[in-house]
């Protein structure tokens, strides 16, 4: 949330890169949270499809 507000209000292309971190780092953890999950709960095809269709 804070990265996108970053987004909308960023003037100059400096604050714009601030700005995508805190969104990067968010994306990162919903990834790592979903690769966690799968990996416990369903076989190995299942993580190969999920990074197939991620990637």
């Amino acid at each position: 949330m804070i990265g996108l507000c970053g987004f909308s209000i960023s003037q100059n292309f400096f604050f714009l890169i601030i700005s995508a971190l805190p969104l990067g780092l968010g994306v990162d953890a919903i990834d790592m949270a979903v690769n966690d999950y799968v990996a416990l709960h369903y076989k190995a095809h299942h993580m190969n499809w999920l990074h197939g269709f991620l990637g």
